[in-house]
């Protein structure tokens, strides 16, 4: 009996083993060619319009001006190579999209940097979620989860009173962002949370839409969720954090 048991104990191991490298080699061969889907930090295409990273960091607010037709982001700049957190700035951008300027402010002006009274919020189409509620299908059409492609396991069986069996993963996202009409493909680096044999799973996206604004603008945020504050050390930063502007591609 004891026989039999140790043989299926070792057997049901060995599959655990082998399903980590098999997760790997699957979702690897069944990803989109990375040309086809470019990581979203260095910017996507479509046949007319284009994906820029116009902000690095925490975004606070994100305001229209409909008389001049100018955006304006206000977050706390973060360089997530340094970990160096460079202060408060108010962004603008022109109505089609580039930045024609980018002004640091104090802590204290945060409050009055867009408190025009014409200037016209653009909020978040899905407000801000943490794991495990956030769900790709909550923001779809707007950002649909096209493929996930595994690539780290973050821990092994451990005990813990209990045995503990993760099944969360670091990996990519591949996206497929609607905007008028077209379709706009990019990945971006995240995480995966699983239940027990991944029911129950989430995956870390914190992708969220913004807009569009009068001037037919969108706008993606890459928030952070479960990163930040590490008490035990440096800050821990999302790669490809910060807002994207979905606009028109230059003519040639």
């Amino acid at each position: 009996m004891f026989k039999k048991f140790l043989i299926g104990l070792l057997g049901l191991v060995a599959l655990y083993l082998l399903h980590v490298p098999a997760l790997k080699l699957i979702t690897y061969v069944t990803a989109p060619s990375g040309a086809a889907y470019p990581l979203l930090a260095d910017g996507a295409t479509s046949e007319n319009f284009e994906i820029s990273r116009v902000f690095i960091g925490t975004i606070y607010e994100v305001a229209y001006d409909p008389l001049t037709k100018q955006t304006l982001i206000m977050g706390a700049y973060t360089d997530t190579r340094t970990e160096v957190r460079n202060g408060y700035y108010v962004v603008t951008l022109d109505e089609n999209g580039r930045v024609i300027s980018e002004k640091q402010i104090r802590e204290n002006q945060r409050g009055a940097a867009l408190a025009n009274p014409r200037f016209v919020n653009v909020p978040k189409l899905m407000e801000k979620k943490y794991i495990p509620e956030y769900d790709f299908d909550d923001i779809a059409p707007q950002v649909v989860l096209a493929h996930f492609r595994f690539q780290t396991f973050e821990a092994w069986p451990y005990m813990n009173i209990v045995p503990v069996v993760p099944v969360d993963w670091q990996g990519v996202a591949y996206l497929d962002i609607a905007h008028q009409g077209e379709v706009l493909r990019a990945r971006v680096p995240t995480f995966f949370f699983g239940g027990v044999f991944y029911a129950g799973s989430s995956i870390d996206g914190q992708i969220y839409r913004r807009g569009p604004t009068g001037s037919g603008l969108g706008f993606v945020e890459v928030d952070e969720s479960s990163f930040g504050m590490n008490s035990m050390g440096p800050d821990i930063h999302r790669e490809g954090l910060g807002l994207y502007v979905i606009r028109p591609r230059r003519a040639g």
